[in-house]
């Protein structure tokens, strides 16, 4: 009997372990994809530097000097520049797109509130400042909020449906 006991309570605590794993995945995987849209953010603006930039040295790569190179050389340096964060930006968006999918999936039980601040916190990456202005609550409120959607959330991922 007491044995039955004590394996009934060591399948309890090492459930407890990996929903506690489990919940720091969402954790993490709500801030990987806060993070990775900041980069996106960063990497358009970095994009638009240097077509500005590029658009900039056109018109002097157009009069080539007899000395050669110049800002010919300058405007392909640039124009590399932008491909390749151009490329970046466009894998960095397959990334998030996925994550955005799978996070609307799980704060459709979230209610509006939870919802709009999820979203506007995470998904759109405004400080919790911005979202309390944006809201008009106060940023006490914006992370109970945020924090009850959290766990809500949790719930949602540690479900069968989240681990196909």
């Amino acid at each position: 009997m007491r044995t039955r006991r004590v394996q009934k309570t060591r399948q309890i605590r090492k459930r407890q372990k990996e929903t506690k794993g489990d919940a720091r995945v969402v954790i993490d995987e709500l801030n990987n994809i806060r993070s990775m849209i900041k980069e996106k953010q960063y990497l358009e603006e970095r994009i638009a530097e240097l077509e500005q930039q590029i658009y900039g040295l056109k018109p002097l790569a157009t009069e080539r000097t007899s000395k050669g190179g110049g800002a010919g050389d300058r405007l392909t340096t640039l124009i590399e520049s932008r491909d390749k964060l151009k490329r970046t930006l466009e894998e960095k968006l397959e990334r998030i797109y996925i994550l955005e999918k799978r996070v609307e999936d799980a704060i459709e039980v979230l209610t509006p509130e939870e919802r709009n601040i999820t979203r506007l916190f995470y998904l759109k990456g405004l400080s919790l400042e911005a979202v309390a202005y944006r809201t008009n609550y106060s940023e006490r409120r914006v992370r109970e909020f945020k924090t009850s959607a959290v766990k809500k959330i949790e719930e949602i991922y540690n479900s069968a449906y989240f681990r196909l």
